[in-house]
């Protein structure tokens, strides 16, 4: 039988480079070569920077929304934490290369426990603007927000409910259907 202390010992006397518990792995001598630089074809990862967690594609992949020069790029993300299935709040992404393509989330920032009663920077959006952004679920989809909710559902059905709803239009409003029931 081996121990912990015996397993360490046989690790240590590896060749150079080499690890038994992580088959393939090499040492940053090996990787780089005896000029210490990486090779041209070598992924480079980039500065962290925080993104914004959009939700998850139809596909099921997480989408962060990225900030760039021209605006914010939602984008296809992998992830090393466990995502809620509920999206928003930032999230530190890392990327494979320097243009920001392949980002992968790796931690989650939390801004509401820095201080307590501190609350997100005045004047600063919580989210980022996108051109389009599509919500599907297989059942139903509910947008709440205190007395005041939307609710679609699979079969068709739109609910509008509030405690004072308001509807404006500089054309026409148009309300058709086989029934329409006023009060």
């Amino acid at each position: 039988m081996q121990g912990p202390s015996d397993a360490c010992t046989e690790a240590a006397e590896e060749p150079a480079g080499r690890n038994s518990a992580m088959p393939g792995a090499v040492s940053a001598t090996e990787a780089t070569g005896a000029t210490g630089e990486l090779p041209a074809n070598s992924i480079r990862w980039t500065t962290p920077v925080v993104a914004l967690f959009v939700g998850f594609g139809p596909d099921g992949w997480p989408l962060v929304g990225i900030t760039r020069t021209n605006g914010v790029e939602v984008v296809r993300a992998r992830s090393t934490v466990p995502l809620a299935a509920r999206p928003g709040g930032s999230h530190v992404v890392v990327c494979e290369d320097p243009a920001g393509a392949h980002p992968v989330i790796v931690g989650v920032v939390d801004c509401t426990g820095l201080l307590p009663g501190s609350e997100w920077p005045a004047g600063r959006p919580s989210a980022p603007l996108v051109g389009r952004c599509a919500i599907a679920a297989s059942d139903e989809v509910v947008l709440s927000c205190g007395k005041a909710s939307i609710t679609l559902t699979k079969a068709g059905r739109i609910v509008i409910q509030g405690a004072y709803v308001l509807s404006r239009s500089t054309g026409a409003i148009k309300i058709k259907g086989a029934l329409v029931d006023i009060n």
